[in-house]
């Protein structure tokens, strides 16, 4: 989960959140815009109580892949969302936050 305010809400801003500019240290104006080591950056500065331990898991391919993959699609996500005109759907909706969760 980004952190994001909520699709309606995050699409008006860039899907990674306001603050990959200064994680980059670059201006990023869409997730399109991101390399992978931008990427990688943004998920260690995110992070960054834990980026020793992270930066070993992104070392390894197959670890890197199960933790980067979410991310960037979660991220695309909220950039290209786009409001459906179609029925409502009553249901409730569970969100989890992590108590660090800095985006």
């Amino acid at each position: 989960v980004s952190g994001n305010a909520g699709p309606t809400l995050a699409v008006l801003e860039r899907g990674m959140g306001e603050s990959v500019n200064e994680y980059l240290g670059r201006e990023v104006n869409s997730v399109t815009d991101m390399s992978d080591e931008d990427w990688e950056k943004f998920f260690l500065a995110a992070n960054a109580e834990d980026s020793a331990q992270l930066g070993a898991l992104l070392a390894e391919p197959a670890l890197r892949k199960q933790a980067m993959g979410p991310l960037v699609a979660d991220c695309t996500v909220y950039e290209s969302y786009s409001t459906c005109r179609g029925k409502h759907v009553r249901c409730p909706i569970l969100t989890i936050r992590g108590s660090k969760d800095q985006i």
